[in-house]
């Protein structure tokens, strides 16, 4: 396993076509990647390992450098030998001003949910302590509603969020931010 900094690894893409693959969450994937990668998140790595060629070089990035690590660990457990690993991850790469698309949203729909499931927690207990202590029901109900996405995989919010206009899927970019 090797590790590549963002310029040399820059320098790969321009020469010739290389097999870049992005181990980061769909959600982040979607909203800014390195042109012509291929997504496979971290977590389905073991599942979707007979799709990953093993005759050429794989350049493994993600948002910063962790989660390749780990994807090229695995990889070399099951007998993959020509592994690089992206120094620093996408990160690193726009840090470089290397050219990255953007597409969708700029915050993850995982990431709005825990927004508003935290700020109406947050505002049930202060409600419920300035106010009425009834408010502390409304942090319970989001308490219960994550227990519950959690068991089923099916998030309500998530689903509702999707569905706004500003995480609508926009074309695709090239930025060097």
């Amino acid at each position: 396993m090797n590790n590549i900094s963002p310029q040399k690894f820059y320098s790969h893409l321009k020469k010739q076509p290389c097999y870049v693959l992005d181990v980061r969450s769909a959600d982040e994937f979607a909203a800014q990647r390195i042109s012509n990668s291929i997504n496979i998140p971290l977590d389905s790595i073991e599942s979707q390992i007979k799709s990953i060629p093993k005759e050429q070089e794989i350049f493994i990035i993600c948002h910063s450098g962790h989660r390749s690590q780990i994807a090229a660990k695995k990889l070399a457990h099951q007998g993959y030998q020509n592994i690089t690993v992206v120094h620093g991850g996408l990160m690193a790469c726009k840090k470089q001003a290397i050219p990255v698309e953007k597409c969708g949203h700029g915050i993850s729909i995982n990431r709005q949910v825990q927004m508003i499931i935290g700020l109406i927690i947050l505002s049930g207990i202060l409600f419920g302590f300035f106010i009425h202590s009834s408010f502390y029901l409304l942090s319970g109900a989001m308490a219960l509603g994550l227990f519950i996405a959690g068991m089923t995989g099916f998030c309500g919010l998530a689903t509702l969020l999707e569905k706004m206009p500003w995480n609508r899927k926009i074309s695709c970019t090239h930025s060097l931010k």
